[in-house]
């Protein structure tokens, strides 16, 4: 198992952006997967990135605490950069550790709408006007419900529309955000707080 921190470069702008990576093999092609970087290799074409290897690590901590201590602050706000979250940290924390509210209120509110839409669209509509019926009920108990079998279908139902990470370890089917992080803790024993870090720099299967 490799544990690189890289650097990938636009050849026709010389714009870069930093990343880590772990995997079975050096030639796997990956040369990033942040938004901004995925949009740019989109618009440009793979063929014109290339990758450098800036250096090896022995375990994916030491790997993590080298790109927070390469992707800073000044690289993030460069112009020169692709990065979007200081490294070492989730999307969340980078937001707030940088003090852009503007962004995190962006982000939450967006995430809420995707995830509501997409839970809404799964349901039939006698399933949406029962829903609705029970949450009207939850409001007026402060002891709330408790969900029934259906529900819980439904929610499992909605998952399945979020974005899905691939176990750089042992290549596990690929998992939504919270069983991918409860799979690192409980199969790999990784500490919870570092499970978001592992998700960051995981392959996204599309």
């Amino acid at each position: 198992m490799y544990h690189i921190l890289y650097e990938t470069t636009n050849n026709i702008n010389g714009k870069k952006y930093i990343g880590i990576h772990t995997t079975d093999s050096l030639d796997d092609g990956y040369i990033g997967s942040g938004t901004v970087i995925k949009s740019a290799i989109k618009k440009y074409g793979k063929n014109n990135f290339t990758r450098t290897i800036l250096n090896f690590y022995h375990s994916r901590k030491e790997l993590l605490k080298a790109e927070s201590e390469m992707v800073t602050k000044d690289i993030v706000n460069s112009d020169n950069y692709y990065n979007m979250i200081l490294g070492g940290k989730t999307f969340i924390d980078s937001l707030i550790d940088m003090d852009n509210k503007e962004a995190f209120e962006k982000h939450q509110s967006k995430a809420g709408k995707v995830g509501g839409k997409a839970f809404i669209e799964s349901l039939s509509k006698s399933q949406l006007k029962e829903w609705h019926t029970a949450g009207g009920k939850a409001s007026k108990n402060p002891g709330g419900y408790n969900m029934s079998e259906k529900g819980k279908a439904n929610i499992k139902n909605a998952r399945k529309n979020s974005q899905k990470y691939l176990c750089p370890i042992c290549k596990h089917k690929p998992l939504d955000g919270g069983n991918f992080n409860k799979h690192m803790n409980v199969v790999h024993n990784i500490e919870k707080e570092e499970c978001y870090q592992w998700r960051a720099g995981a392959k996204v299967d599309n």
